[in-house]
């Protein structure tokens, strides 16, 4: 096998997207190489791809998902069959912010009893921490 082309799908990702990974083994004539292995592994702060491997179909094309990390900034994925490599980069964007709020003037407790105090939540933020209240 010649070369491996790569294609990541969708653009705009931002940390905790999944993009679908398309890739193709390609002979020195240009043809497709049905068959082969392809071995798939993120660079570091780049999340992780299932399956981490796949068998290419008769066209030389195979697939997989790429779950990027919830770190922003440039992430990569290498695609590797025998001596053939090739890398995907793709420039990860932090999550955008979300508002959130809860009314808790209207819980309500049993008779002789005060209000429950609020649960726990968890706010869609980057870091999805647990709060007493959330923002």
């Amino acid at each position: 096998m010649a070369r491996i082309e790569i294609s990541v799908g969708g653009t705009g990702h931002v940390v905790g997207d999944t993009a679908a990974v398309s890739v193709r083994a390609v002979s020195a004539s240009g043809t497709g190489v049905g068959g082969a292995t392809i071995r798939f592994a993120t660079g570091p702060n780049s999340g992780h791809v299932f399956p981490e491997s796949a068998t290419t179909d008769a066209d030389g094309s195979a697939r997989t998902s790429w779950v990027l990390d919830l770190v922003s900034g440039e992430q990569t994925l290498t695609a590797t069959a025998g001596a053939a490599s090739q890398t995907a980069r793709t420039t990860v964007a932090p999550a955008p912010p979300v508002a959130f709020s809860a009314d808790t003037t209207k819980l309500v407790g049993r008779p002789g009893r005060p209000p429950p105090e609020p649960r726990w939540c968890t706010c869609a933020t980057a870091s999805a921490t647990p709060r007493r209240a959330c923002p």
